[in-house]
């Protein structure tokens, strides 16, 4: 039942989908599964998380002081079993840039919303095999436009307690995907 890779994207990577990276990594680890996990976005890489980030995720236990962002490439789309995108626009984006992703590539409230309604995934059942039951329906005219259903907010700009309202959403809804990805026995 392993995963080979997921890879969790947003605009800058230097808020939301380092946070989803890190909370992805430490729900894995605490039920002994090993999938390896990266972050990326869609600007240019090199930047640090904002201090307000940095502050927000350490009340949840999250470090983020030495992160610097990376900006996505083709081959990360290519080598990931899944790519989960924090908004609608990122899963056009990247859709556009490599069309054969879009099978793969899910915002992570659609993905949760597709999973609950599908079930979880079975135990010994291949990743792609889910996703293939997730995306059953499934058009890119879906995913146009914004919506607060399918989007995380981006704090960038914002007051502080936006960045921890968002590092609490995203501790919350990466617990549902770990649930759906790998069902309790």
């Amino acid at each position: 039942m392993a995963v080979s890779g997921i890879l969790v994207v947003c605009t800058a990577n230097q808020c939301r989908s380092p946070v989803a990276e890190a909370f992805l990594e430490r729900q894995f680890a605490s039920i002994g599964v090993r999938v390896p996990l990266r972050s990326a976005g869609l600007l240019d890489g090199g930047m640090p998380s904002p201090a307000e980030i940095i502050e927000a995720s350490s009340k949840e236990g999250l470090d983020l002081r030495a992160h610097r962002s990376v900006q996505v490439e083709t081959s990360m789309l290519l080598d990931a079993d899944l790519v989960i995108a924090m908004a609608r626009s990122h899963v056009r984006e990247l859709s556009v840039r490599e069309p054969s992703c879009w099978p793969k590539t899910f915002t992570l409230r659609e993905l949760l919303r597709r999973g609950e309604g599908t079930g979880g995934r079975r135990r010994g059942e291949p990743l792609e095999s889910w996703l293939s039951e997730v995306r059953a329906g499934r058009r890119p005219r879906d995913l146009f436009g914004a919506d607060r259903l399918d989007d995380v907010p981006d704090p960038m700009g914002g007051a502080p307690e936006e960045f921890t309202s968002m590092v609490e959403l995203l501790e919350h809804l990466t617990a549902d995907l770990v649930d759906l990805l790998f069902p309790p026995e």
